[in-house]
């Protein structure tokens, strides 16, 4: 596993699952813990916001090669978005890049992001906020909000989320993109851990886990492999009050298109 300096991490004494609260957790690897409730497994430390200040990503960068993966995953979730979402704002969380804020002007929304990185925050050329979700003052309500590829970077993914469901629109969709361990059968290939900046491995049954305790419930569930081989889990959420019939219907109208 790639190394983390010290400056950049602080351990946790986990006493409990940070998803079910369980108390049934073990250590299976050095810096791993696994829950035998709802199988998540997560890190035994946080990585410091500091390691993130001076981060650019490839497609931001401009990588050759990079780029045009970047912008069609920008145009496929802007779809899911139409789908289930409602026209109006967006707060893109951990933007990484412009992309997918490019789509939400073009989709005739408007688009607002956030960024653990000072150089993105200054780069990226919409309002963009430095900062956890939890950390930003004055948060707005929005009417729908995104995180891709962010939510096993976050320390507290439980309370970050759950914040940002108390700012999102009763009506709005909250859609979460990440890699899981969906696929992977009893025996987990330990090259999946490799990325010591992932905090949190989810499962089918802590995913749905952590939906319900930030107040969510999945409306609809994309599970895929990516051209590495890995699995990738994209969930569209609604909030609990949501109408059953009504997310029926725009899953059915997805589907249809």
């Amino acid at each position: 596993m790639e190394e983390i300096s010290k400056e950049h991490t602080r351990y946790v004494n986990f006493k409990t699952c940070p998803i079910c609260d369980c108390k049934c957790i073990k250590k299976v690897d050095a810096h791993l813990i696994e829950c035998m409730n709802c199988s998540h497994r997560f890190r035994d430390y946080f990585v410091g916001t500091e390691k993130y200040r001076t981060y650019r990503s490839s497609a931001h960068g401009r990588v050759m090669g990079h780029l045009e993966p970047t912008k069609i995953a920008a145009e496929i979730r802007i779809k899911l978005l139409d789908a289930f979402g409602k026209k109006g704002s967006v707060l893109e969380i951990g933007s990484a890049h412009k992309y997918f804020l490019d789509e939400l002007i073009r989709h005739g929304y408007h688009g607002e992001g956030t960024e653990l990185s000072e150089l993105l925050v200054k780069e990226i050329p919409y309002t963009m906020y430095l900062g956890e979700p939890s950390e930003i003052p004055n948060i707005k309500t929005y009417d729908n909000i995104c995180a891709f590829h962010v939510l096993e970077h976050m320390n507290e993914p439980l309370k970050e989320i759950s914040y940002l469901v108390n700012h999102m629109s009763d009506d709005g969709v909250m859609i979460l993109e990440l890699p899981t361990l969906i696929f992977r059968g009893l025996f987990v290939d330990d090259s999946i851990f490799e990325e010591a900046l992932h905090t949190n491995f989810f499962t089918q049954t802590s995913l749905n886990i952590f939906a319900k305790n930030c107040g969510l419930k999945i409306a609809m569930q994309i599970n895929y492999r990516d051209i590495y081989g890995n699995s990738i889990t994209t969930i569209c959420c609604v909030k609990e009050s949501r109408d059953d019939k009504k997310i029926v219907e725009q899953v059915l109208s997805y589907l249809n298109r």
